[in-house]
């Protein structure tokens, strides 16, 4: 289902996903219509534009993805806004994942099929704010090479996908490896860092 986005001075979107359902479309949908699409949007549904934010009834959850190539750009461009004195973020989580294949959309990594579902579930029902950087480290062969830019930089020293990184004053607070990404007690705990 399409929905309309929560950041501030998108507008709606509404109209143009049904230009591109029904391209004869012209004339905008009735408000009733438009008011019980927004009703139906505060449940766990994606938003259609490129600033990926979950929609839900509590805090929005503001996902960024980022490859190897665009990591330092998205990963600066988030701090940035986090830090920001009057950014309503609380949270900043990094979460390293093994690519998905576009046919089946599965990860080739299988602890991280079933870690993804309890850690969105977990920060959608989070009471924070959360931004969620979701980093791809690239096929199995890009990420079992030992100088993989992830596992030798100094900041992050990954050993195993998924790993999810709560990041505090330009350092880790706190990490969840492979082994324990999916358990939700330790998300929560992870969450609950102050």
């Amino acid at each position: 289902m399409k929905t309309l986005c929560a950041r501030p001075g998108i507008g709606n979107r509404l109209n143009v996903t049904r230009k591109q359902r029904d391209p004869e479309a012209t004339e905008p949908r009735p408000a009733e219509y438009k008011n019980a699409i927004l009703a139906r949007a505060w449940q766990r549904t994606l938003c259609p534009c490129s600033h990926s934010t979950i929609l839900r009834g509590k805090m929005p959850l503001r996902t960024t993805d980022a490859t190897v190539s665009d990591f330092e750009e998205a990963f600066g461009k988030l701090k940035a806004e986090t830090s920001a004195s009057a950014s309503p973020v609380k949270v900043l989580l990094l979460l390293f994942l093994a690519d998905k294949d576009p046919a089946t959309s599965r990860s080739w990594c299988p602890d991280c099929n079933v870690a993804e579902p309890v850690i969105y579930e977990k920060l959608e029902a989070s009471e924070s704010d959360v931004a969620l950087l979701r980093a791809y480290v690239g096929d199995r062969p890009t990420w079992r090479n030992p100088s993989h830019p992830w596992r030798v930089d100094p900041r992050f020293k990954l050993t195993g996908v998924p790993t999810l990184i709560r990041w505090e004053n330009e350092a880790i607070a706190g990490r969840l490896e492979d082994h324990e990404a999916h358990v939700a007690d330790k998300i929560d705990a992870l969450l609950a860092i102050n």
